[in-house]
């Protein structure tokens, strides 16, 4: 490796390894206010507040909990999973495959979440049950 291609290689890790620490950090951040959110909704149930739906928040992290618990008994695929992540979450059963993703990563689908989207595009082609409705959306065929 001549000198000029080395500094290159070390400034993109040096790059690389700031946006991931920046990363980190937002994602800690995501994780403090979910926790926020959940405590409102908590104290708001407590003090007898009746919304009309349950909210998205406390819906994910019910449905991780599910899917994570059926994972582990090995008794749920990642199409399964992408099936009732549509009929929970999914407005007119469809679902955005980011939402998704990060649900089934929480849920511990993944070895390697970095693999995820390619996971997830894959088996939504070659499954054939799944039906796009526009680029990243997409509903399970009834």
């Amino acid at each position: 490796m001549n000198s000029a291609t080395y500094k290159t290689y070390r400034e993109l890790l040096k790059m690389l390894n700031t946006l991931q620490i920046e990363n980190r950090k937002i994602l800690n951040r995501v994780d403090e206010l979910n926790k926020e959110i959940i405590a409102v909704e908590t104290t708001l149930q407590l003090i007898g507040y009746k919304g009309k739906e349950k909210a998205v928040l406390s819906t994910y992290g019910e449905l991780v909990k599910k899917l994570r618990e059926k994972r582990k008994k090995d008794k749920m695929t990642q199409i399964e999973a992408l099936i009732e992540i549509a009929h929970t979450i999914g407005e007119e059963n469809k679902f955005k495959i980011k939402e998704a993703k990060q649900i089934m990563i929480n849920a511990g689908f993944f070895e390697n979440p970095k693999n995820a989207n390619s996971i997830l595009y894959t088996i939504i082609e070659r499954s054939e049950k799944f039906e796009k409705i526009e680029p990243g959306i997409y509903k399970p065929i009834e």
